[in-house]
């Protein structure tokens, strides 16, 4: 993955900002090793299509990281292969990698906060399974018609992900296939806590497409 310039110098000057001025080599340390965390997740993934058996449904996670910010889309497809898309759900917020000392060998740590969430059908099936859902509130959906939902979702029961609410998650990185701790449909938890202790088997791989 080709790691912009401006990229690095502005993740490193943010997380020197924390660290930087400080007496204690271990805190250099952590930051040093957070940056080179934080430059490896830089650029976009694809997931694998995950299949939801006998729904008829399939979907596909796209992630996108820049210096302390991410977006994500969440791809609905109406079939059990990621063919035809019926409805996209897409999340932007910040993040945060930290010292991952505590946790079990080769996982490391990642806290989102998700900012922004809007959702678009994309067929005429999505746009009547959302408004016969109410999603969100709403009950007016069309096809192709975005909406910045926002606002309702920062109260409980707009979708599972809650926004300005922190999620403690972890990742690993290895031979270019990006883990997480838990799943995109659901999000982290939201209490420390319970932050996972495992991967999910879900892998995304980068790509050259953001969509």
């Amino acid at each position: 993955m080709i790691i912009r310039g401006a990229n690095a110098f502005f993740v490193a000057g943010a997380l020197c900002l924390t660290a930087c001025g400080s007496d204690d080599s271990d805190d250099v340390a952590d930051a040093g090793r957070n940056l080179a965390r934080a430059l490896e997740l830089q650029g976009a993934w694809v997931s694998d299509c995950d299949a939801y058996g006998p729904l008829k449904l399939s979907g596909k996670a796209f992630s996108a990281f820049e210096p302390l910010r991410y977006k994500k889309k969440i791809a609905i497809y109406s079939d059990n292969a990621c063919a035809t898309q019926t409805a996209e759900v897409r999340y932007t917020g910040e993040y945060k990698i930290g010292n991952s000392d505590d946790l079990p060998r080769g996982l490391n740590r990642v806290d989102f906060t998700p900012k922004t969430l809007v959702v678009k059908p994309t067929s005429d099936e999505g746009a009547k399974a959302l408004n016969a859902l109410k999603l969100c509130g709403i009950s007016d959906w069309k096809v192709d018609a975005s909406r910045d939902v926002s606002q309702a979702a920062k109260k409980a029961g707009c979708l599972a992900e809650k926004l300005e609410v922190a999620q403690f998650d972890v990742y690993s990185l290895d031979d270019n296939k990006l883990k997480f701790g838990s799943t995109y449909l659901l999000g982290a938890p939201t209490k420390a806590e319970n932050r996972p202790s495992q991967l999910n088997e879900r892998v995304f791989q980068t790509t050259d497409k953001w969509e």
